[in-house]
């Protein structure tokens, strides 16, 4: 018994200075690129032109920024304020903002004792499954406007996991106007993340129906009311129709189909192997192919950009994959191994990135 619990000690400090290690390397590109682009832009009085000194010029651009860029004010407001107080200050957040996505899809996927695990490979395979990662975590504009609003979609899709994994769960009204405060705030930062949270609402609402049979779930739908408004004041900004719209403009050149195969991949080795889906990992999973659907829909019409939905369908694509590895892990704890040896090769695939790119120096 002892030489398991020094085993498993060793293995989290491992897992622990893989973290740290990845952390330091992300901290270390983003002192690298300074303030860029649009950064630039927002980076004063927006009404004036001026440089930005105060609360009270973000307060005057964000009527600017309305009218003509459109976009989230509230994500414009911090933006702004984050620009304010100096690139050092906006490093830090964006590097915790990227540990904290992984952390809660450690709870999202309901971890246990696998979280150091957990944490860490998503945390990897956040950055390396992005090819664009320069403008999605080190442009502030980008990191704030399409990734800052996963905080909010996971804590949703945390919520709606809960209520269909347990069958004897009730969602309480407390929940659900909480669930809906979440939805909203996930709209009203970006409309493509709005439009995947009210897809959880209606998917949950369906497995609780059909496949639990639980036919007094209508709290469930507080999420989607908070989500479908938090979405239309979003898209109500006459900025998002004119020639320099926010929601229209593509930001982002990357695709997130990259995760969804490998959550594909790990879907079909845990059903060759004997395993089976919880019942949140179906709900998880119609959620990925829903944002698919989304993002092809979005891409054939010119009406907005998919950046937000693109990393939504990243972040997805990483909460399932990891999910299903640590589901694979408790049916055959002799699989472990390849989940750590799957996060070094990531970790390693990630530095060697980050030193190509940076300072020149390759493989």
């Amino acid at each position: 018994m002892g030489t398991k619990v020094r085993t498993s000690n060793r293995t989290r400090i491992l897992l622990l200075a893989g973290i740290l290690i990845q952390l330091g390397f992300l901290f270390f590109a983003q002192s690298k690129v300074s303030f860029m682009l649009e950064d630039l832009d927002y980076h004063k009085n927006m009404a004036t032109g001026e440089e930005l000194r105060n609360l009270a010029d973000i307060f005057r651009s964000m009527g600017w920024v309305f009218k003509n860029r459109g976009g989230s004010l509230f994500v414009a407001f911090f933006l702004q304020v984050f620009l304010l107080l100096g690139e050092h200050f906006a490093d830090l957040a964006n590097v915790c903002v990227m540990l904290f996505v992984a952390y809660q899809i450690c709870r999202v996927i309901d971890a246990g004792h696998q979280r150091f695990f957990t944490v860490g490979l998503a945390f990897t395979l956040i950055f390396a499954l992005n090819e664009d990662w320069t403008g999605s975590y080190l442009w502030q504009f980008g990191i704030m406007n399409y990734f800052y609003p996963a905080v909010w979609l996971l804590l949703y899709l945390f919520f709606y996991s809960r209520a269909v994994d347990s069958p004897g769960n009730e969602f309480s009204q407390k929940w659900g106007v909480i669930a809906g405060c979440v939805g909203f705030l996930a709209g009203i930062s970006n409309g493509g993340y709005g439009l995947v949270c009210i897809m959880i609402s209606l998917l949950s609402f369906l497995i609780n129906r059909f496949l639990l049979g639980k036919y007094h779930q209508d709290r469930l739908m507080y999420g989607m009311y908070g989500s479908i408004a938090g979405t239309v004041l979003y898209l109500l900004a006459p900025g998002n129709y004119g020639q320099e719209s926010v929601m229209r403009g593509v930001y982002l050149s990357f695709s997130a189909f990259p995760a969804v195969i490998l959550a594909m991949i790990m879907l079909a080795i845990l059903l060759r192997t004997g395993g089976f889906l919880t019942t949140s990992q179906i709900l998880h999973l119609a959620t990925l192919g829903g944002c698919v659907v989304l993002t092809l829909l979005i891409q054939a019409l010119p009406i907005a950009g998919a950046n937000g939905v693109q990393i939504a369908m990243l972040v997805l694509g990483v909460n399932l994959c990891v999910g299903l590895l640590v589901q694979m892990n408790r049916i055959h704890p002799r699989f472990r191994i390849y989940g750590y040896v799957f996060f070094v090769m990531t970790l390693i695939h990630n530095i060697v990135v980050v030193l190509g790119n940076l300072v020149g120096v390759s493989a």
